[in-house]
């Protein structure tokens, strides 16, 4: 059977919903209608059965997902019912052909050039150096500009290798989207990346740190969230560049501007995107003050914004306009 058909039975089992679950999914508009066809091994078993598109599995795990963010069924076939495609064949893998040893970010440009803005479900990771106003002061101009060059290119290519997008944006700092796609854990990948991200850097601190002999820690902090986001394309002078936009873009901004020493900061709604065995294989808490012991980690929990600012801060008016509901700092994977 194609790579891109799944059996009614294998969602079922991967999923862990019942075929009266999986019909009513059917019904409520947010699963297409199963292709049904014979199947090629018979061993007195079923004559017909359904096959579904392999991005289905994804979907009943967003469905899941949602309910246990507290969404009614009416909420969530209202919100996916009107992204459920027309046909097996009008999926989003198609804005991301597979094509070996081409370049991603080549390819998106060119399947996006003089065509309308997708909108799509995103992974968004933003990443920004701190304090680099105080490095470029104190480094000669040529290394400087040999630091934020290693840093980027050695960035460049752990994004590439978790299929991460790069994308313009305002402001500082450099933006990733990885793209929902059948077969593909957008958000781990994402995670993954923003992981790989912090080991390089410590890397590159050290080694600066002995060829100058300074006690600077070069510090790359992180922001991510999910959601649909437009990406589109932005013609300048010299080439196309690829533009994304959407809260979720914004909310990822907002929280690697937040962070601090190299923290991954992660909103609560993305994570509650993951399935739970994915769950247990990340790390991930708030620090908290407690009046005897100080600073203490409390691990699988989520914090407000304004209880991690600091109370009449010059900060909190900036982030309590942001809807970003809570936040947890993401701190390994197993």
């Amino acid at each position: 059977m194609e790579n891109n058909l799944v059996t009614s039975k294998e969602i079922i089992k991967k999923t862990n919903i019942s075929r009266a679950t999986l019909n009513n999914y059917v019904k409520y508009g947010i699963l297409p209608r199963p292709l049904v066809r014979t199947p090629q091994q018979r061993d007195e078993g079923p004559t017909k059965i359904g096959y579904f598109p392999t991005w289905v599995i994804e979907r009943v795990r967003d469905v899941q997902a949602m309910k246990r963010g507290g969404k009614t069924m009416e909420e969530i076939v209202s919100v996916l019912s009107a992204e459920t495609v027309k046909d097996n064949e009008d999926t989003e893998e198609s804005f991301l052909p597979e094509r070996p040893h081409s370049n991603r970010e080549s390819e998106i440009r060119e399947s996006m050039h003089h065509s309308t803005p997708s909108f799509l479900s995103v992974c968004v990771l933003a990443a920004d150096l701190e304090n680099s106003a105080k490095i470029r002061a104190e480094l000669p101009s040529a290394e400087y500009f040999e630091l934020i060059n290693r840093l980027w290119q050695d960035m460049d290519e752990i994004f590439h290798s978790y299929n991460g997008v790069r994308v313009t944006h305002e402001g500082s700092g450099i933006l990733h989207c990885f793209v929902k796609k059948a077969a593909v854990n957008y958000i781990t990948n994402g995670l993954k990346c923003a992981l790989k991200v912090l080991e390089i850097i410590r890397i590159i601190s050290n080694e600066w740190q002995m060829r100058k002999g300074w006690t600077n820690e070069l510090y790359m902090n992180m922001g991510m969230d999910e959601g649909r986001a437009y990406l589109g394309t932005i013609q300048t002078p010299r080439n196309l560049e690829l533009a994304a936009l959407g809260d979720s873009i914004t909310r990822a901004v907002c929280l690697s501007s937040m962070a601090g020493h190299g923290g991954v900061y992660a909103t609560k709604s993305m994570m509650n995107r993951l399935d739970e065995e994915e769950l247990k294989s990340i790390v991930y808490g708030v620090k908290r003050r407690h009046p005897e012991k100080g600073e203490i980690f409390v691990e699988k929990s989520f914090s407000r914004i304004f209880d991690l600012l600091n109370p009449g801060g010059t900060e909190c008016d900036r982030y309590m306009d942001m809807d970003m509901g809570a936040v947890t700092e993401i701190i390994s994977m197993k």
